[in-house]
């Protein structure tokens, strides 16, 4: 669940971003995912993390989003505030 406050120009950039991707296909569709035309999964999250980017939105670090916190981790994901 996603939510936007489309009070702030931002917020309104953002979705509008993730909008077009939909539209334009970029989250794939369950039918791709099943015949192994796209690999992976969440599509529409990975392209939020790049429409939040894309707009000025910084990933928290670490300590502060309480994930991934170690210095070993084979994969630190990281989150947007």
């Amino acid at each position: 669940m996603y939510y936007f406050d489309f009070n702030t120009e931002r917020c309104k950039s953002i979705f509008n971003e993730w909008l077009a991707a939909e539209i334009n296909g970029m989250f794939g569709s369950q039918a791709q995912a099943a015949s192994e035309q796209i690999q992976g999964h969440r599509y529409d999250e990975s392209v939020m993390a790049m429409c939040l980017y894309r707009n000025g939105s910084e990933p928290v670090n670490r300590q502060d989003a309480q994930y991934n916190d170690s210095d070993n981790s084979l994969l630190i994901k990281k989150h947007f505030k």
